[in-house]
C-alpha cells in the first residue's frame, strides 16, 4: 500500500519479508507506480467532487 502526499511511503505486510525477490520487486515497482501518477491525489479530487455532486447518480458510477 502507498500513501502519502507531502512524504510518500509505501507499506508492506511483514510476510513481504518471505516473498521470493521478484516479487518483492514487482510489488515495490507497482506502489512506485502509483506514487508516480499521483493516484492518492487524484483519489481525493474524486471524492471531493463526489461530495459536492452526491445527489447526482452519474457521480457514483465510477
Amino acid at each position: 500500500m502507498s500513501l502519502g502526499l507531502f512524504s510518500p511511503t509505501i507499506l508492506l505486510p511483514d510476510s513481504a519479508r518471505e516473498w521470493p525477490p521478484e516479487r518483492q520487486r514487482l510489488v515495490l515497482l507497482h506502489e512506485m507506480a502509483h506514487l508516480k501518477h499521483r493516484d492518492l491525489l487524484l483519489g481525493l479530487v474524486g471524492q471531493f467532487g463526489r461530495a459536492l455532486h452526491w445527489p447526482n447518480p452519474l457521480a457514483w458510477t465510477g
